[in-house]
């Protein structure tokens, strides 16, 4: 009874051993479109509030919204985002409007830069690092306050923005108000700050 059982499991594996089997292949080609370099941008959050000048250095401030920089590129080729404002200029005068010294407005506080998940790592030597964060923003060449460099900034990255991260200086030796076309008010200024993303560190 013993050997009958050997011979019928050697049986049942060879049989095993010996039967065919088929294998198939098949392939798949997707396409691949690099997609768009945007920025979305930061909005002035909480604005500058009004003042009454004192005869010393005064200043005030303002709060930029979070923003965020998305490179769907896919080419590696690294960016980077400046911010550019016109001097402060006298609102709704159209004929000598009094404006404040270049170098009034600045950037405070300190920003954060994280990566959104599957983006390429934020790295502190190659980016998407954090520039001139004290620089003035109402010069006549724009500011670079972040940069990628190439292989690097591959995906979606946020900006948080400090509490008062806008300073505007008022010195009083260059501060006017202006009597003539605002008697019964306050002497109303406005700039426009303007940030661009650029291909390349």
């Amino acid at each position: 009874m013993k050997n009958l059982f050997r011979v019928l499991l050697m049986t049942s594996m060879a049989t095993f051993a010996l039967a065919p089997f088929a294998m198939a292949a098949t392939t798949s080609s997707p396409t691949i479109k690099g997609g768009p370099l945007i920025l979305l941008p930061p909005t002035i959050q909480t604005d500058f509030p009004a003042i009454t000048l004192n005869g010393q250095l005064q200043t005030l401030n303002a709060t930029l919204s979070n923003w965020s920089i998305i490179d769907a590129t896919g080419t590696g080729n690294g960016w980077h985002v400046t911010a550019q404002a016109t001097p402060f200029t006298e609102a709704g005068v159209s004929n000598n409007p009094l404006t404040l010294p270049t170098g009034s407005l600045t950037l405070s506080g300190t920003r954060n830069v994280s990566a959104v998940y599957g983006s390429t790592p934020v790295d502190a030597t190659n980016g998407p690092i954090l520039l001139n964060q004290t620089a003035a923003l109402d010069s006549t060449i724009p500011v670079t306050i972040i940069s990628a460099k190439k292989g690097y900034g591959m995906g979606w990255y946020n900006v948080s923005e400090p509490t008062n991260g806008l300073t505007l200086t008022l010195a009083p030796a260059s501060t006017k108000v202006d009597t003539t076309n605002h008697v019964n008010d306050s002497t109303p200024y406005s700039s426009t700050l303007t940030f661009s993303v650029i291909t390349g560190p």
